[in-house]
Parts: C-alpha cells; structure tokens; sequence
C-alpha cells in the first residue's frame, strides 16, 4: 500500500523534473515503489504534461499563484497519510530518503524531516553555515551544465552525518504527516507566495504549537539556486528529447 503523497510543483522546467524523478527513481528506489507521485504543471507550455503521461507519471494542468497555492490544493484532492512537499528543480543523493525514513522511525515525536542542502552558490553571497545545513557547492548552474559525478563526490564529506539536527531551517522536498498538515491548517498563502519564506512560517507555528522539526545532516541534495532560474529560458529543448525514466 502506497502511504505517502509525493507532491511536485513545476513550471515550465521539465529537464530539472525529469533529472529530479530520476535521481527519485535510481538513486530512492524504496520512496519511488512506496509513494503515489503527483505532478502539477502550472502554466506550463514546454511539454511537461506530454512527457509526463509518455514515462506514465500522474500530472495536472493548474493555474495557480504559485508554489505554496498548489501545495494546499495538492494536500487537499490527495489522501495519503504523509506527504512530501517538493519542488522539481532538486537532485537527489543516493538514499537520501532511505536516511529520512530511518530517523522518523527513530524519532516519533517529530513532525518535519528534510535534508542538507547543497547549493550553487550564485545567488547566495554567505558563507558555508554548518548550522544551517546549507552549502555552497558550484555544481552548476542549470540542468545542462550540472556534473553528476562531482556531486557523488562531494557528498562524501557528508555520509558519516549521523543522526538529526533539530530546530534549524528548513528546506524543500521535506516530508511531514497529513495529520501535522492539518493541524497547521496548511501553508498561510496570506503572507503571499513564492518567494516569501511561508515554509519558513509553516515551521515556526509547528514550533510554537511544540511539534518538532529536524534536518538529517547525511541526507544530501543539490538545489539550482534561483540565478538559474533566470538562464531556463535561455536554453531551448523540445519535451521529446528529455530523458525518458
């Protein structure tokens, strides 16, 4: 039985979602085989509802304000009893829900579980803050350029992480339960959306409410940072020639 509602915004980056169902796929088998994927394309005109339906992934047409709408609206037509809350601009590491999935087992008395961030580093002049979970790894800067291999690499420097790292920010994809979901009443999309810091928000009233949050440090992934958003539309391809899953 599937459990979990796997839940993707997109829009209009179909090689960033294919690369990321991928690394779902190959790199998650376990998360892959126990969620119901759920893909909603807002206002999407490059192909993604045609490659979706050719490799057999479920996908809605939306027309939304944004990231956290369709979050609400995607936890309100699904039934799942946990939920993952995802972008499709993310690479994931090799077990990287394998080690989530480990620490809820092992800490049932927390509610929000996500991973290390690891990010281009073009749009975010900081430096690496280990209390952040959040580095600066140049991997590149789009879906072409990205280098699979040195992010294998750098990883390494991550996988003897053990354990959890509470009360810290958070990041996206992270996984929650339904029931937490609606305690919270969802995300407040009277703050407006993305980019404001909602998730952020949807954190702080768990907090507050005493319902625990946590990264897993040895849980990787590699956001393309939002510079790279600005270079999608400079770089032109046809929904077919997308890699295939």
């Amino acid at each position: 039985m599937k459990d979990i509602a796997y839940i993707i915004k997109s829009h209009d980056e179909l090689p960033y979602l294919a690369y990321m169902l991928w690394t779902l796929k190959y790199n998650n088998p376990s998360m892959w085989n126990r969620a119901n994927i759920y893909v909603f394309a807002n206002n999407c005109s490059d192909g993604t509802e045609q490659w979706c339906e050719k490799n057999g992934i479920w996908c809605s047409s939306v027309n939304m304000p944004g990231l956290y709408s369709i979050w609400n609206h995607a936890a309100k037509i699904t039934d799942e009893p946990y939920i993952v809350f995802s972008a499709s601009d993310f690479i994931l590491a090799p077990a990287f829900w394998n080690k989530i999935i480990a620490q809820m087992k092992d800490h049932q008395d927390f509610y929000h579980f996500t991973g290390t961030c690891i990010d281009n580093g073009v749009s975010y002049e900081h430096q690496d803050e280990p209390k952040r979970r959040w580095y600066n790894r140049n991997l590149g800067d789009n879906w072409s350029e990205f280098d699979y291999g040195k992010f294998l690499e750098v990883i390494k420097e991550f996988e003897n992480d053990q354990g959890i790292i509470a009360n810290e920010t958070q990041y996206c994809p992270f996984i929650t339960t339904r029931e937490h979901f609606n305690f919270l009443g969802g995300f407040n999309t009277g703050l407006g959306d993305y980019p404001t810091d909602i998730d952020h928000d949807f954190v702080r009233r768990g907090k507050e409410a005493g319902r625990e949050t946590c990264i897993v440090p040895g849980a990787c992934f590699y956001h393309f940072g939002k510079k790279s958003m600005l270079r999608r539309d400079t770089i032109t391809y046809e929904w077919k020639e997308i890699m295939s899953l």
